[in-house]
């Protein structure tokens, strides 16, 4: 048996032909020879040589046919309801239609069925340079208690026909990134739950300009580790931040704690009140818990309602004046 592509080899009925077809893809021819064995009492001096021809052919460009150009989401309702909205470029200069398009998208984000935004694109023949505009309406499944793996890659599978009625399919890739980081935060958020702070002053008064110790403590009671962080002793970091208050924060107003389960967290700053009267607005604090892979989680915090404070003006003020030199 003799067999071999048509590039590689040829005989009296081959000629080379070019592989690449007109219609922008690949076309390969399998030539096969071959005799039959002798039977008893065959006095035949040659025997006939057989053959046979396989053909393929395979759409080849440059670029794929279409590539993203940009994926944007647009929300219809916070945190449920959100149209996607793909911007996909044509980059070859044959005509091509799109028969069948449709999304991949992982848990907890489902595209709507029934809901057909892109009919009137379908069939539509575009060339190189032309953009097409599709959008699919999705919905967030609240209800699903699994983590978003960012492992599963969102992906847009399109079914295209070329101007010689050829066939062949395209996957493409969405990123969606920030998206699927934004739903996994807020699973671990939910996960983890609030947590009950109070905010103590040494004083139930003061003057205007006077510091004095301000006391954040956090109950960790209800805390719930992370599945990836259970087993290990939770570490959290804090800011305190002044501004929107009536006070001028300082001392160590930055830093991490490391806590058991059950136990309590606090730090203390110093803080400065800067207007007269009665104090309710208190600097504000943000806690986040450090993750083994380093990412920080923002934990929700509920403060017990603070004691107000009553700063008092200062009546008195020493003083030393002398007079300008000239």
């Amino acid at each position: 048996v003799r067999c071999g592509m048509i590039e590689n080899f040829s005989n009296e009925s081959i000629s080379q032909v070019d592989s690449m077809d007109t219609a922008h893809g690949l076309s390969a021819k399998v030539y096969t020879t071959y005799l039959h064995s002798r039977t008893v009492n065959d006095n035949t001096s040659e025997l006939a040589t057989m053959k046979n021809v396989l053909e393929s052919f395979v759409p080849v460009l440059e670029k794929t046919a279409l590539s993203v150009e940009a994926v944007q989401t647009h929300w219809l309702d916070a945190g449920e309801r959100f149209i996607l909205n793909v911007l996909l470029t044509s980059n070859t200069p044959y005509h091509f239609s799109v028969d069948e398009w449709g999304v991949q998208l992982p848990q907890p984000v489902r595209v709507l069925e029934g809901v057909d935004l892109n009919q009137q694109l379908l069939k539509c023949l575009v060339s190189d340079g032309d953009q097409l505009s599709v959008a699919f309406e999705c919905m967030v499944c609240n209800d699903s208690t699994d983590d978003c793996d960012l492992s599963l890659r969102p992906k847009m599978h399109l079914k295209l026909r070329d101007d010689a009625q050829k066939v062949f399919s395209l996957d493409l890739a969405l990123d969606l990134d920030d998206l699927y980081k934004e739903f996994s935060k807020s699973s671990k958020q939910k996960r983890v739950g609030a947590l009950q702070a109070t905010l103590k002053v040494e004083s139930d008064r003061g003057l205007v300009g006077e510091p004095v110790s301000i006391v954040y403590e956090v109950d960790l009671g209800s805390f719930v580790p992370p599945k990836s962080d259970s087993g290990k002793d939770p570490v959290f970091v804090y800011c305190i931040s002044g501004d929107g208050s009536d006070w001028l924060v300082g001392g160590r107003v930055k830093g991490s704690m490391k806590a058991t389960e059950g136990s309590k967290i606090s730090c203390e700053i110093v803080g400065v009140p800067v207007v007269p009267g009665v104090i309710k607005r208190f600097p504000s604090m943000v806690l986040e818990l450090l993750e083994s892979n380093d990412h920080a989680l923002p934990i929700t915090l509920n403060f017990q309602p603070s004691d107000t404070f009553y700063s008092l003006s200062k009546v008195e003020v020493i003083g030393v004046a002398s007079s300008a030199s000239k």
